[in-house]
């Protein structure tokens, strides 16, 4: 009779070496995935590649998916972290800290929209740590990209616009005028070079800007540069170029900030505007809203090399409120421009500027609204020839909407403008309106 324990020990033998052919690669797998001794250390290409020789063992490891991610960001391998974090997040869509690597990927491929709309996502979600937050809202700052190390952040862009314009001179609207006299009214009329005239265009836009952090690590420099090429077939007078630098002195979360600006315009006659300026204040970052606050004064210095007489000093208040999520932006600016030179025309000037931006995302698209209005308004008669020296006032009003998607590894550009300035001077009253389709390409 078979003894029933022999039996027994068999079964349990025969169990015993299922289990272990079932769980043997997973437990292996599992040894395989753990690099202790790299997971501590600084990153390079070697060590990595050793660590990507496992993948086809690890590559359902959420922990070793991770890693391996933050690795390739951290040598700029962004398109290769972007496929390892996705995979992360299709295991662990909770995983916040493959999230913000996988923020970082994107920027770092060139997913700017992508991007922000993550960034918006992650700077509202509760689970993150607060200082985390912080740091996403800190270091994100308009039109420039995260990275998620406190280095040198570097952001170019060129653009290239092909655009329609009703008035490409800015010319008043006016077809005819009065002049004043002592002894009666003079009708007369603008000559057809000075009447509006419309035009293709193109035009090269090109922005680098640079963000350094300073030892304290609250603190940082950021300075920038634009340059602006127009080229108008059609009339050579309204081609242009012009250029901005701008450096500039600010805290993370709040305090001083001090900037630093020059700018000018040239034309095929040579350079027709010229501008210096300084500005300081005080900034705080406001979490809660995802919003940067300043407040703060400014001078410019303006000049008209072809036109000496209209140069002049202006000095004003300047409250700005840029939120990065949902995504708007308003400025308010007071001042007064004060003439260098007692025949200018309407003397010293007052000012006051409000404007407001927002932005709508879509998936990967993303629409831009915004509004601008001015009023000036002279202190002196204008000319004793208009209105018998009445004193000049402007409102200017531009609206645009713009719409961007990625395409192509840029991203598409279309938008319309309009702009419209009154006045109670007929010689000062313009239009214009603008439609334009264009590629941005950044790195």
């Amino acid at each position: 009779m078979p003894d029933p324990c022999a039996w027994g020990r068999r079964l349990r033998t025969a169990c015993c070496v299922c289990l272990t052919l079932f769980f043997a690669p997973a437990i292996l797998a599992g040894e395989t995935c753990r690099f202790p001794e790299f997971f501590s250390t600084v990153i390079n290409e070697e060590m990595l590649e050793r660590v990507l020789a496992h993948e086809p063992t690890c590559r359902k490891d959420v922990d070793w998916l991770f890693w391996v991610g933050q690795a390739l960001n951290t040598l700029h391998r962004y398109p290769e972290a972007a496929d390892r974090l996705e995979s992360v997040l299709m295991r662990d869509p909770d995983h916040w800290q493959a999230r913000v690597e996988y923020l970082v990927a994107l920027e770092g491929s060139g997913e700017i929209p992508s991007a922000r709309a993550l960034q918006s996502e992650l700077i509202h979600d509760a689970a993150i740590p607060e200082s985390v937050r912080r740091a996403l809202n800190q270091r994100l700052l308009p039109d420039l990209p995260l990275w998620r190390e406190q280095a040198r952040t570097t952001y170019r862009s060129l653009t290239f616009t092909l655009a329609r314009d009703s008035n490409l001179l800015g010319s008043p609207t006016a077809g005819s005028m009065d002049l004043t006299f002592p002894d009666g009214r003079v009708p007369v009329i603008l000559a057809p070079e000075n009447r509006p005239r419309s035009g293709g265009l193109a035009r090269l836009d090109y922005r680098h800007q640079l963000q350094l952090p300073m030892e304290n690590g609250e603190r940082f420099w950021h300075a920038f540069f634009i340059g602006n090429l127009r080229y108008t077939p059609s009339l050579t007078r309204a081609d242009y170029t012009a250029y901005e630098v701008r450096l500039e002195n600010a805290a993370y979360e709040q305090g001083p900030y001090i900037q630093t600006h020059i700018l000018g315009a040239l034309n095929r006659d040579g350079e027709f505007y010229r501008q210096t300026g300084l500005e300081g204040g005080w900034e705080r970052s406001q979490l809660g809203e995802v919003c940067r606050l300043r407040l703060g004064g400014e001078y410019q210095h303006r000049q008209y090399p072809a036109a000496e007489q209209l140069e002049g000093h202006y000095a004003g208040l300047l409250l700005r409120n840029v939120c990065v999520s949902p995504g708007w932006k308003m400025e308010l600016r007071l001042g007064q421009d004060m003439a260098v030179h007692s025949q200018r025309p309407g003397g010293d000037r007052q000012r006051i500027q409000l404007a407001f931006g927002r932005a709508f995302n879509w998936q990967d698209a993303r629409l831009y609204l915004d509004a601008e209005f001015e009023h000036l308004r002279d202190l002196d008669g204008y000319s004793p020839l208009l209105e018998t020296n009445l004193k000049r006032r402007i409102n200017r009003q531009l609206y645009r909407i713009e719409f961007n998607k990625p395409m192509f590894g840029m991203e598409f550009i279309a938008g319309l403008e309009l702009s419209k300035q009154n006045s109670n001077l007929v010689l000062f009253e313009t239009e214009s309106r603008s439609v334009y389709l264009g590629l941005r390409y950044l790195w």
